[in-house]
Order: C-alpha cells, then sequence, then structure tokens
C-alpha cells in the first residue's frame, strides 16, 4: 500500500498532465490460430466463436494506456515491482511475454497502435 501512495503522491500529477487515461487494467481476448478466416487479432472472441473458429483464445490485461495531451499519440505503461530492483531484473522486461501480451491486446481493443512504450519499476525491497 505505501508503494501505491507514494506513487500517487509523486509520479501520478505529473503523468496526469502529459497523459489522459484511455484503458486502465482492461482484460481483453486477441485470437492467435485463426481458422475461421476472419484473420489473426482481428475481431473478438466472441466473433471467432460464432464461426465456430478452432483459434487460441490470448487473455491479456492492459496496465495503462494514455493519450499524449499534445500529440493525441498513444503511449502503453507498464507499472512493475520487485524485491530485487537490480540491472538484470530491468534487462529481462524488453523479453518478457507479460510486457508483449499487455501491448498487443491494448492495440487489438483499441484497434489502433501504440508509439511509445513505458515500463516502470519500483523496489518493494525490505531494508
Amino acid at each position: 500500500e505505501g508503494l501505491v501512495w507514494a506513487w500517487v503522491k509523486t509520479i501520478l500529477p505529473s503523468w496526469l498532465a502529459e497523459w489522459r487515461p484511455v484503458l486502465v487494467e482492461q482484460e481483453y481476448v486477441s485470437v492467435v490460430g485463426c481458422t475461421c478466416g476472419l484473420g489473426e487479432r482481428i475481431g473478438t472472441a466472441e466473433e471467432h466463436d460464432a464461426r465456430a473458429c478452432d483459434g487460441i483464445g490470448w487473455m491479456t490485461r492492459a496496465d495503462v494506456v494514455g493519450e499524449h495531451r499534445l500529440t493525441q499519440t498513444l503511449s502503453y505503461h507498464e507499472f512493475k515491482t520487485t524485491a530485487d530492483a537490480s540491472m538484470g531484473w530491468e534487462a529481462t522486461w524488453p523479453h518478457r511475454i507479460q510486457l508483449m501480451a499487455g501491448i498487443l491486446g491494448a492495440e487489438d481493443l483499441l484497434a489502433a497502435r501504440s508509439t511509445r512504450f513505458t515500463c516502470t519499476g519500483s523496489s518493494r525491497a525490505s531494508a
């Protein structure tokens, strides 16, 4: 709870000055391996089901998508906490499926592409 309050007091005001929240913790099911002809990651899972698709539903949950207040471009923001805030932990994030799943799910839901991706890490390690 302390990390959330610290983030709200120190980061959130400047973030809101620059970004307008578009999605927050939004779940979405993208379909991959489409067999019904609708297409990969096109349409909803329900649309694929109605066409008897044998594709696989890939459930995602985006942390936050924001729209830049000046440029109206979209940006995906992932927020993570860890007890091991080492360089090794940070270096793994560009390769984590969770980050890519959140980005792709949000883009599918919004039918728009993000132009920026940010992963913010916070240490919850005790002294």
